[in-house]
């Protein structure tokens, strides 16, 4: 036999098993559209979708942050027992405290009470809302947005930031690095943040060159503000034009709708603690 009958018997005997073992493992906590495209590409062309599924195909995150949730949702947990939940304020049916019990053990955060303050669907009134809560604030603000950018329409809320930080409160913001680099403005938005005084840092940064790698397809969604742990916002407002800095979207009237609400109450320190995590 010779070497290339050899190493063509080898490669047939590996494209196979990798073809096997992909049919068993894929599909694990996978939705089935996921699972069958996964599939498509792993089985009809191996070389491209096995480093591709290695690289952003795991359901699972692993490694660092896998073990600095595991400590904070220990720690959440601990704390928690101080706090009353749900479950014992109420005659929960046996399928809600279920539900409740199942969220505790994933999330490590109780189920609590808390009171809606007000919906708000206009983007631009959304801001100016949450501008008067910044400008209120005596101790902290704390910002967690997907996308954000320093325009037109944002201008009022990042000044009653800067203005905050002006009078001594504290001002922390999370933004996610894919995100938010994408939109007009990015560089000169992180030098306004960093003049205003905001202590600002990145989500889920990708930089190779500085040591700072994540998978580029698994990005922080939250849309968070907590004003002094007594006032948070959440919901689907990024912090942008509702064009998105599209002069296309701009100049047809195409606008993004989305809608947040303005909460008090215990549910505020569970938000709280997720940026805390974050």
């Amino acid at each position: 036999m010779t070497l290339a009958q050899v190493l063509s018997i080898l490669y047939i005997i590996v494209d196979y098993g990798i073809k096997i073992v992909a049919i068993g493992v894929v599909p694990e906590n996978r939705r089935p559209s996921s699972s069958s495209a996964w599939l498509l590409i792993i089985l009809l062309l191996p070389v491209v979708g096995l480093p591709l599924f290695f690289l952003i195909g795991s359901p699972y995150v692993r490694g660092r942050r896998n073990k600095i949730q595991a400590r904070a949702n220990k720690k959440l947990t601990t704390d928690n027992h101080r706090r009353p939940t749900l479950p014992d304020q109420i005659d929960a049916s046996e399928d809600l405290s279920s539900l409740i019990t199942l969220n505790r053990r994933l999330t490590g955060l109780p189920c609590v009470s808390g009171h809606n303050e007000g919906l708000f669907g206009d983007t631009r009134e959304f801001y100016a809302e949450m501008a008067r809560t910044v400008r209120e604030a005596t101790s902290f603000v704390h910002v967690e947005i997907y996308i954000m950018a320093w325009d037109n329409t944002t201008e009022e809320f990042f000044s009653a930031l800067r203005d905050a930080v002006g009078r001594g409160v504290r001002v922390r913001l999370l933004m996610d690095h894919l995100g938010s680099r994408k939109y007009p403005g990015w560089r000169a938005f992180r030098k306004r943040l960093t003049s205003a005084g905001i202590d600002w840092h990145l989500m889920m940064p990708i930089d190779p060159l500085r040591g700072r790698w994540r998978r580029p397809d698994l990005r922080n969604h939250r849309k968070l503000v907590i004003v002094d742990g007594v006032t948070a916002y959440m919901g689907s407002h990024n912090l942008i034009d509702p064009a998105y800095g599209s002069k296309k979207n701009a100049k047809i009237g195409r606008e993004w709708h989305d809608l947040s609400i303005r909460l008090s109450g215990d549910i505020v320190a569970s938000l709280q603690s997720v940026f805390a995590v974050d």
